[in-house]
């Protein structure tokens, strides 16, 4: 068939077609669901390590916004001072 021609031609070890029904939705749903779970579980993905300071910074703004206040400050001010703080911190030179 012409579509499968297709496929082979164009499908790569890196960037690979799968060709899932569509005729029955639970089924396709779950297919492509199991196919995205194997392709991240390929990643191997890892927290990042994080230093005790930037802990000790991270708990400062998660008790400012768990707090609901800053300063007396309604909360959407508590993040704009977290905005603040961190793009003035973390900006590049």
């Amino acid at each position: 068939m012409a579509f499968e021609e297709a496929i082979n031609a164009t499908a790569a070890t890196e960037a690979p077609w799968f060709v899932v029904p569509a005729d029955d939705t639970t089924n396709m749903g779950l297919i492509v669901a199991q196919l995205i779970l194997k392709r991240l579980k390929l990643l191997k993905m890892k927290y990042p390590e994080v230093s005790e300071a930037r802990l000790r910074e991270l708990e400062i703004y998660r008790e400012v916004l768990r707090n609901d206040r800053v300063y007396g400050q309604p909360h959407e001010v508590g993040k704009a001072w977290i905005h603040a703080n961190c793009f003035l911190k973390y900006q590049t030179p």
